[in-house]
């Protein structure tokens, strides 16, 4: 990164990864956060982390002890007995999450163990054409979240990658949501 200092960023500890971009971004951009986020996670694991926290640039955090919060959350509300491909919760903010889009866990902010994290953002990039998508057709979020995009397409790609089967029923969705994440208020 020719503006910034080289000697500046090594004195703070900071690791810069600049990824080659996908020919297609996907709808909504999906595949450019699949690349970087996947490879800040991995190069999180190299370092050792044990938890990783995915966010964007737009966002603030401003709880003083949000690790330590964020840990006691995963302390606090362990797996249900049998999942065993899944580490602990995943840790998912409100904003842009919705209760009625199925399997419509926010993009924005997750935090979990770095092998979840890793799980979660290693999934193959989405090539499908979302240009000719008429999404006044998909006018119930029943439509939306049967077409897999964005949010939902990385979603339902981690759930069944730990086992789970995708319904696209209300109460799968919420049982599965209930089960494998831990949805914070985003005050």
């Amino acid at each position: 990164v020719p503006e910034c200092d080289e000697f500046f960023i090594k004195q703070i500890n900071v690791e810069i990864i600049i990824n080659e971009r996908p020919i297609y971004p996907g709808g909504s951009n999906i595949n450019l956060q699949i690349v970087s986020t996947k490879a800040g996670m991995l190069l999180a694991r190299k370092l050792g982390a044990e938890c990783a926290l995915k966010t964007r640039t737009d966002q603030r955090i401003y709880h003083p002890n949000f690790y330590a919060y964020l840990t006691s959350l995963l302390h606090a509300f362990p797996l249900p007995d049998g999942n065993s491909s899944q580490h602990s919760r995943l840790i998912a903010c409100s904003l842009n999450t919705f209760k009625l889009r199925m399997y419509g866990i926010s993009d924005m902010f997750l935090f979990g163990h770095i092998e979840d994290m890793i799980r979660y953002w290693d999934v193959p990039l989405d090539d499908r054409n979302t240009d000719g998508i008429d999404y006044i057709k998909l006018n119930t979020w029943r439509l939306h979240s049967k077409k897999e995009l964005s949010e939902v397409y990385l979603c339902t790609k981690y759930l069944r990658s730990i086992g789970k089967e995708i319904k696209f029923t209300l109460e799968s969705s919420l049982t599965a949501i209930a089960e494998h994440f831990i949805v914070i208020d985003q005050h």
